[in-house]
């Protein structure tokens, strides 16, 4: 793909279609958090209980819990995240799978976002392979990965977006 092409193609496309997904994903957050809040701790618990399971063989003493989304998944289409968990030593030990957590409802403006994408890209005749759209999509999970969820009583509206893409502020 040329340079010049993705320039144009994320000027006039990524970003405001981004920015419009950004808005939706906050909005729908807004509109279903204790819902989601519920899902959440569903999944959580279920995970905890799997890992007790776990403690209580010969297993190392379970410190951290890290969700991993692997990009084979996303470009599946897929927004499973496998949990880990590991002990003291962190990385350096293997870690041991204690369960998944389906987080495909957070990522419905993100598969929005792509099949609007897919359609813009063919304006560009000839200009866009599969594998070029596929990439940039992965670039966009960072920024709609970006919203965070807080309970504390100085930030009522309860999530938290940070900027980093068009705008400055």
């Amino acid at each position: 793909m040329k340079p010049a092409v993705l320039d144009l193609f994320n000027q006039n496309d990524i970003k405001p279609a981004l920015e419009q997904a950004l808005n939706d994903l906050e909005l729908d957050f807004q509109q279903n958090k204790y819902e989601l809040k519920q899902a959440f701790l569903d999944s959580f618990k279920q995970i905890c209980e799997n890992t007790k399971q776990i403690q209580q063989t010969s297993q190392p003493k379970i410190g951290f819990l890290t969700y991993h989304l692997l990009r084979t998944k996303v470009l599946q289409h897929k927004y499973t995240y496998t949990v880990m968990a590991y002990d003291k030593e962190w990385y350096r030990n293997d870690g041991i799978p204690v369960g998944e957590a389906d987080f495909s409802f957070l990522y419905r403006h993100y598969e929005n976002l792509w099949r609007q994408l897919t359609r813009e890209s063919r304006k560009y005749i000839m200009q866009f392979s599969e594998p070029d759209l596929e990439n940039i999509m992965l670039g966009q999970l960072d920024p709609l990965s970006q919203i965070r969820c807080r309970t504390d009583a100085a930030q009522p509206s309860g999530c938290h977006r940070n900027r980093r893409i068009s705008d400055p502020g």
